[in-house]
């Protein structure tokens, strides 16, 4: 009786998952359990989505979709990873300065700008890559830059304030006198902004910006051999997307969560349906036949004729009301006036 309570048998496609019980999880993401066979795709896949992160953030990320993935499997796999090893056989850095972190109260209150020098291995015209992050929520986006002039960085930022909203404060480790040259490039294509530069940060601050560019670049790296391309103009999107996604050990929670509210979605890979389906499935009818769903159409007509009832049984309770009022209007005429 306990088993039939808290577990139950979902047919995916025509493949029995078990799982738990949809009460069991707030987020409403069936979470099913791992065959043994599975296992090492399954770990492989999340483990490489944040990046080669480490044993505590591959763990979360499988936890959002499986119940049975222990933290000892995970150890193992991640003990066998060559990226990992790669990863683990660099140098430290050996600073032990202590990092007096800035503090923001809001999103957009306070936004850092860097760059990071790529000129050692270049993507064809593209030398640098720009490092923008909001200190609140700690969403960071990457663009790749051909100069390190304020004119481009200042393009480069237009385009993510009209998307995003433009900060109170920008700075910038590359100093006060450039982010102030990136404003006026920003007013001149934007009258209507009104920025402030930051004042300049404490020098112990420069250990935490040097440790977040040269993450960056073992990302990219990392890109650069999983996939075989020179390309880390492109690989950028990707290594943006894995640090945003990624839980963040002040946060408590992934930058992109406290953003917007939601973990990050890729689609069908992010529901609990099993590679094996939706790897075959393209269109619209193809996922409804394979999870047995009724036709969109068809709800939508359903819908509409619920609704056309609807608003015959209200007419119908209008005009009877309405006869109500009369025959009560009649009778206190009668009884008034006759």
């Amino acid at each position: 009786m306990h088993f039939l309570k808290t577990y139950d048998v979902i047919d995916f496609g025509g493949k029995l998952k078990l799982t738990k019980k949809d009460d069991e999880f707030s987020d409403g993401i069936i979470k099913y359990f791992v065959q043994l066979d599975e296992l090492y795709d399954v770990i492989k896949e999340a483990h490489v989505l944040i990046g080669h992160r480490g044993i505590a953030n591959t763990l979360k990320e499988l936890k959002k979709r499986f119940v049975n993935i222990t933290e000892k499997q995970v150890t193992l796999f991640i003990s066998g990873c060559e990226e990992c090893k790669r990863k683990r056989s660099m140098p430290k850095n050996s600073s032990k300065l202590a990092i007096k972190p800035v503090i923001s109260n809001d999103f957009n209150a306070r936004v850092q700008v860097d760059l990071v020098d790529m000129q050692s291995c270049p993507d064809g015209p593209f030398k640098f890559i720009m490092n923008y992050q909001d200190h609140f929520t700690k969403f960071c986006i990457l663009r790749p830059l051909k100069t390190k002039t304020a004119a481009e960085v200042a393009y480069q930022l237009l385009d993510l304030f009209t998307i995003l909203g433009a900060p109170v404060i920008l700075q910038s480790d590359n100093g006060r006198e450039f982010v102030a040259k990136v404003i006026l490039e920003l007013v001149e294509m934007w009258s209507g902004i009104k920025i402030v530069h930051g004042r300049a940060r404490h020098p112990q601050s420069q250990g935490s910006v040097e440790r977040c560019n040269q993450d960056i670049k073992q990302l990219i790296g990392t890109w650069i051999r999983e996939n075989q391309s020179k390309k880390w103009s492109h690989g950028l999107r990707f290594v943006q997307f894995q640090k945003n996604s990624c839980h963040h050990r002040v946060l408590q929670h992934s930058p992109y969560s406290v953003l917007f509210g939601h973990e990050p979605k890729v689609g069908l890979a992010s529901t609990s349906l099993p590679a094996s389906i939706y790897d075959n499935l393209i269109t619209e009818e193809e996922l409804e036949r394979e999870l047995q769903l009724p036709k969109t159409d068809q709800n939508t007509q359903d819908q509409e004729e619920k609704i056309e009832q609807t608003h015959k049984n209200d007419d119908n309770d209008s005009v009877q009301q309405m006869n109500d009022v009369s025959e009560n209007d009649d009778s206190i005429e009668k009884k008034y006036y006759v």
